[in-house]
Formats: structure tokens, C-alpha cells, sequence
């Protein structure tokens, strides 16, 4: 991970915290902490290595997070996790 979009960090009454940061290869993911523990969110095809791209862009306090998820094929989608 190079680093975090401080632009994108959203939180909840629960200090869920979700953003986006870039992998080492540059690609764009969706990120989650809580508890001390980062975790990658993936994206929904779920190929590592790919090209594909994600980011997640908001957080109930229900732990409900919304966002993004783009692939390398003409195929976005948004999720709701």
C-alpha cells in the first residue's frame, strides 16, 4: 500500500474508518479499519493482480459500507457491503 486518500476517509459513531489507497502497483482499492486492522476490501471480480480498481466511499453505523468497484473491462459496478 503507497498511501492513503485523505480525501476519501469517511468515519462512523463506531470509528469504522473506510478509504481508498493505492497498491504497489499502483491500482486503486477500498479499505477498511477497525480494531486496529487494515483490510483490503478487493474488488468484485476478485482477480489479485489484475487491473482491476476499487475505493470506498462511505460508511453507516451499521458497518454498511458503499463505493465503487471498476474492471478492466468496460464492466463497473457499485457495491454495497
Amino acid at each position: 500500500m503507497r498511501g492513503l486518500d485523505r480525501h476519501h476517509c469517511r468515519i462512523n459513531d463506531s470509528d469504522q474508518v473506510v478509504t481508498a489507497s493505492r497498491l504497489a502497483n499502483g491500482h486503486l482499492h477500498g479499505f477498511l479499519w477497525q480494531n486496529n486492522t487494515l483490510t483490503d476490501l478487493g474488488t468484485l471480480t476478485g482477480n489479485p493482480g489484475d487491473e482491476d480498481s476499487s475505493a470506498a466511499l462511505g460508511i453507516n453505523n451499521l458497518g454498511q459500507i458503499v463505493g465503487y468497484s471498476a474492471a478492466a473491462l468496460p464492466l463497473d459496478r457499485g457495491y454495497f457491503i
